[in-house]
């Protein structure tokens, strides 16, 4: 019993010893919005926004280094389940369907920033890649003969891309938007080309409030305000319960 007792405190003076890398800090990919139409809000995995409303959403990596590992390239794509994952309407990238049905590029929309203060291959060469055409857009950048970055493992996030998005006017409750979860889709390499693994991902939650003054304006018959915007609870007419589903959505309900 003695003897148990011992192994047990010796397990667990090693573990106690042990790098914090090894028992929490993985490599995680977070997507954070950080501008309302065109106004800077705090980064988070929430933001509630309103119907009509532009987003600006930065996709960041944070503790790639758990052996002391260096970022020489990175790749993520959008899963464009999270365009529609709400109950009603889209939040998808702005000119998204316009673009992709034309075959043309909507880099104006889904970019990496080099000079953004905080980009993971800032100051190195680097070949940054853009897809605007696939379903699901991608971003890469890849090292050109450099070692790249290692992380502190502390938490610290470093930028890897920003996509603009449209909230449709319909658009209500709340969108889970992602990443692909696939090593093929979105990863993270070394030097040597080995993948950095495993990799977490962190989701950011869009929560799409009623706009209150077009709701008020549509039940009192103004012409311009859609319907959409008016019939909140979906039951096929506009009235007084719309208002009771728009303060259950502003306080946090479904």
């Amino acid at each position: 019993m003695l003897k148990n007792s011992y192994l047990r405190w010796q397990v667990g003076c090693l573990v106690s010893l042990l790098p914090a890398t090894v028992v929490g800090q993985v490599p995680t990919y977070s997507l954070e919005a950080v501008a309302i139409n065109a106004t800077p809000v705090p980064g988070g995995d929430r933001v509630a926004v309103s119907p009509g409303d532009t987003l600006v959403i930065e996709v960041y990596v944070r503790d790639w280094s758990p052996n002391g590992d260096h970022l020489a390239a990175y790749q993520v794509q959008l899963d464009p389940a999270g365009f529609s994952s709400g109950p009603v309407g889209e939040v998808k990238p702005i000119d998204y369907d316009v673009t992709r049905q034309a075959g043309e590029e909507n880099k104006a929309n889904c970019f990496i920033d080099t000079e953004h203060p905080r980009f993971i291959h800032a100051g190195l060469d680097t070949l940054v890649l853009t897809d605007t055409r696939s379903e699901g857009y991608r971003l890469a950048s890849i090292l050109l003969g450099a070692e790249g970055p290692a992380s502190p493992q502390d938490g610290t996030k470093l930028y890897c891309g920003s996509v603009k998005y449209l909230v449709s006017d319909n658009a209500q409750g709340r969108f889970t938007m992602g990443l692909l979860e696939q090593p093929i889709s979105s990863g993270l390499r070394d030097r040597m080309n080995r993948p950095i693994e495993p990799i977490e991902f962190e989701n950011l939650t869009v929560l799409v409030r009623p706009n209150l003054v077009s709701l008020i304006d549509g039940l009192n018959g103004t012409e311009a305000v859609p319907e959409c915007q008016i019939d909140l609870d979906r039951d096929g007419r506009s009235g007084p319960a719309d208002v009771l589903k728009a303060i259950s959505m502003l306080t946090g309900g479904p």
